[in-house]
C-alpha cells in the first residue's frame, strides 16, 4: 500500500507520464548504466560507493563516499584495473567542452597523516597528454572548470584560481566561490563573470545557482525553496521546476535528469525547460547513493 501511494505522488509530480531512460550514462549503486541500457559493475566500488564518475583514459574516474570535510577517495578504473589516486580529491573532476579533457584535483587529506601538496591535474578522456601543476598552497580545492587551457579551481572562501598549464596563475575578479564554467563565463553562487571583460555580469542573493545548460543560455539553481532555470547572462526567471528534486544534471539543452525521493521511495525524472517532468526510471526504495550521473560537460 505505501509503495502505491508513493508511486500515485510521484506520478502527480510528474503530472502522470513515462518516459524513456537516461540519455546519458549513470550509476545505479555501483553498477554503470549506458544510455542503451547496457550495465556492468565497477570493480573495486562495491564497498567504497559512488559519489561521481567523468570519463578517463576510455575508462572512468570514480570518486567514492568516503567524504571527509569536502575531500573523497578517488580511484582510475582503466581495462578493467583500479588505481587509487590521492591521497585525497574533491570529485571526479570536470570535463572540458569538447569531452576531450578532464581536470581534477588532489591534496592531503585533512586532520590526518596523509599529506600531500594540492595538485592540478589535467588529462585525456581517450589517449594520452596532459599536464599536473602543484599549487604554492596546500588548501581544499574545487576543480569547476575550463577555460581554453586552464582550470578555473574554488575554494570554501576564494579567491577564484585561473591556473594554466604554465606561467602566472591569475584570480577571477567579485567572485568568491565559483560553481561552473561555460565559455568566458564563470558562475559563482550568487554571480555570474565574464572573464573576457572581467565584469560582472549581474548577481542574485537569493540565488543558488549550480551549473549551466551545454549551450551556455541557462543556468539551474535554487531560489528558497525552488529549482528554478535562469538566463546566464541577465539572471532573469526562466522556469521552476518541481519541488523535491536532486542531483539534476543537464541531459541536454533542453533537458536535465535528477532523482526525487518522496515516502522512502525515488525515482529517477526528467525535466523539460517549462518544468515538466517524467518518470525516466521505476520506482524503487530510496537509498541516498544510489543514483550518480555521469559529469557532463
Amino acid at each position: 500500500m505505501r509503495t502505491l501511494t508513493t508511486l500515485a505522488l510521484l506520478l502527480a509530480l510528474t503530472g502522470c507520464q513515462w518516459g524513456p531512460p537516461p540519455r546519458i550514462p549513470y550509476v545505479d549503486g555501483t553498477t554503470y548504466v549506458e544510455p542503451d541500457g547496457d550495465r556492468h559493475d565497477l570493480p573495486g566500488q562495491a564497498r567504497l560507493g559512488v559519489t561521481g564518475i567523468t570519463p578517463y583514459h576510455g575508462g572512468h574516474l570514480v570518486a567514492d563516499t568516503r567524504i571527509f570535510e569536502g575531500t573523497v577517495g578517488l580511484a582510475a578504473l582503466v581495462d578493467g584495473e583500479r588505481t587509487g589516486l590521492g591521497p585525497c580529491a574533491t570529485g571526479a573532476g570536470v570535463l572540458s567542452a569538447d569531452r576531450d579533457r578532464v581536470a581534477w584535483t588532489t591534496m592531503g587529506c585533512p586532520e590526518s597523516n596523509q599529506l600531500g601538496a594540492t595538485v592540478v591535474h589535467v588529462d585525456a578522456t581517450r589517449g594520452g597528454g596532459g599536464w599536473t601543476r602543484t599549487l604554492d598552497r596546500q588548501y581544499t580545492f574545487f576543480a569547476i572548470g575550463f577555460l581554453d587551457e586552464a582550470v578555473v579551481i574554488s575554494g570554501w572562501l576564494g579567491p577564484v584560481r585561473v591556473v594554466p598549464p604554465s606561467g602566472p596563475i591569475t584570480v577571477v575578479p567579485h567572485l568568491r566561490t565559483a560553481v561552473d564554467v561555460h565559455g568566458t563565463l564563470v558562475a559563482g553562487r550568487s554571480t555570474v563573470v565574464d572573464t573576457a571583460t572581467g565584469a560582472a555580469l549581474w548577481h542574485g542573493p537569493r540565488t543558488q545557482l549550480s551549473s549551466f545548460s551545454p549551450d551556455g543560455r541557462l543556468l539551474v539553481g535554487t531560489r528558497g525553496r525552488d529549482s528554478v532555470l535562469v538566463s546566464a547572462r541577465t539572471g532573469a526567471l526562466r522556469s521552476t521546476l518541481p519541488r523535491h528534486l536532486e542531483g539534476l544534471t543537464w541531459e541536454d539543452e533542453l533537458h536535465l535528469v535528477g532523482v526525487v525521493r518522496r515516502g522512502g521511495m525515488e525515482a529517477l525524472v526528467r525535466i523539460g525547460l517549462d518544468g515538466r517532468a517524467e518518470l525516466a526510471s521505476p520506482v524503487v526504495p530510496e537509498d541516498w547513493s544510489r543514483y550518480t550521473f555521469e559529469t557532463q560537460p
